[in-house]
């Protein structure tokens, strides 16, 4: 006895198939759920996507346009490759203002 249902999600999720079955083992009757694999959902964020930027004078201030088109993540480190904790501003989608203590050198990872 098979039993097939489509599950429907709201949208932009993934619609997963299952198929539940009846079996028998040793005698006794078990209950088996198979799943099957659904579509391919949307891609997210890749390895090679972001953006890397370098801060090479000293500035408290620092103004990132990375035009990513979305508000990363971000990652800040000194000259030493010593990552900083600091405030992140997101101006926009497209621009992020990193205020500091004191004047430094460094770079930010944007993913």
């Amino acid at each position: 006895m098979a039993n097939n249902k489509i599950i429907v999600p709201p949208s932009n999720q993934v619609v997963v198939q299952q198929v539940n079955r009846i079996i028998k083992v040793d005698g006794e009757t078990k209950f088996i759920a198979v799943g099957r694999q659904g579509p391919r959902g949307v891609d997210g964020v890749s390895g090679n996507a972001g953006y890397n930027y370098v801060q090479s004078s000293p500035s408290n201030n620092w103004i990132i346009n990375h035009n990513l088109g979305y508000k990363p993540v971000v990652q800040v480190f000194n000259s030493g490759n010593m990552e900083i904790e600091c405030a992140i501003v997101h101006v926009s989608n497209n621009q992020v203002q990193v205020p500091l203590v004191s004047a430094i050198t460094g770079y930010a990872r944007l993913i």
